[in-house]
């Protein structure tokens, strides 16, 4: 059978988390990854060959953010083009976004073929777009499958996450919030907490991304991913946006979680996107919504029902190499 070379192309945050736990549809020496320069890459793929587009985001400063993205587009397009010419792959697989729409686009001018997975999170503008030319669709949802002509249904990919013994004793209780680590600002969750440790007198531990809100308790703006399930799994209570990976991981581990979704009223995301998540975990687990200071502290006085049982579901990375035609 021919080794075939994969390219796999992801946004940071959930969707190189969602991508990555799929990686090993190809041996190590047959993928390579393309995605952009965030701490969350480097260290998600520090044992990866990665390529970094040349795109550079400050820290807080959305309009900078935008500005920046738009003068990279043009370095974006001759790099994708570097890429196609040296990496010679047969397949690019992508969950998605954002600029990566250029190389998907490229390469599929060049003749290469898109494998498009959409995001665990919701329907995408971006996948919309790149459902025209895709020569495979997958959804993790069955709703999804309206939005998308002739696309597959697969199990989630976080199904093959794999997860370690993240048991540690700090010594005393805590609550851990976390904000992802996209670039847009989650003020009002953090002031939120601030709130929550006067009221119930109790540590807070922040994870506060690109937010330019600086809150009172400890926090950092990103923590290794080895630290973040760690403050995951040793919390009383896990405050989280309604980032994908978070509430995955949150499931799996069996924590009391609370799930506060990002708006974009409020300048928190692009869109409304965390609102489906968000409604569909609170409708399969145990783990409450809030949207408001006064539903935290609702949520936290309240009993969390014990985690129900796993859902069983397939390997994701058999079906997709059986619906591609690399299976040995």
């Amino acid at each position: 059978m021919k080794n075939y070379k994969i390219c796999f192309l992801a946004s940071p945050g959930g969707h190189l988390a969602q991508l990555y736990s799929v990686k090993d549809i190809a041996k190590r020496k047959n993928r390579f990854f393309v995605t952009m320069p965030t701490k969350d890459s480097y260290t998600t793929l520090h044992s990866e060959s990665v390529i970094f587009f040349k795109l550079r985001l400050s820290d807080t400063n959305f309009l900078l953010n935008q500005l920046n993205r738009f003068l990279s587009l043009y370095l974006i397009f001759f790099q994708s083009l570097k890429i196609i010419k040296e990496r010679k792959f047969d397949f690019l697989i992508t969950t998605g976004a954002n600029v990566g729409i250029i190389l998907c686009f490229v390469s599929w001018l060049c003749g290469k073929k898109i494998i498009f997975i959409e995001s665990y999170a919701s329907v995408t503008r971006f996948g919309k777009l790149l459902n025209l030319i895709s020569h495979r669709t997958f959804v993790q949802w069955d709703s999804h499958q309206t939005f998308h002509s002739k696309s597959k249904l697969i199990s989630p990919l976080y199904t093959n996450s794999t997860y370690e013994n993240y048991e540690y004793n700090f010594g005393k209780e805590y609550f851990y919030v976390s904000v992802g680590s996209t670039e847009y600002q989650f003020n009002r969750l953090l002031k939120c907490m601030e709130k929550i440790r006067k009221s119930f007198n109790i540590p807070v531990i922040g994870q506060i991304g690109n937010s330019d809100y600086i809150p009172d308790f400890l926090h950092r703006r990103t923590f290794s991913k080895k630290a973040h399930m760690t403050l995951i799994n040793n919390c009383k209570f896990f405050i989280t946006h309604g980032g994908s990976s978070n509430l995955w991981d949150s499931q799996e581990m069996g924590v009391n979680t609370i799930i506060f979704p990002r708006l974009a009223k409020y300048g928190e995301h692009i869109d409304d996107h965390q609102l489906f998540l968000t409604k569909m975990f609170g409708d399969k687990s145990p783990a409450k919504v809030a949207h408001s200071y006064k539903d935290i502290v609702s949520s936290l006085k309240e009993d969390f029902l014990e985690k129900s049982d796993k859902d069983i579901y397939e390997n994701p990375i058999s079906q997709i190499r059986k619906e591609l035609g690399l299976e040995q």
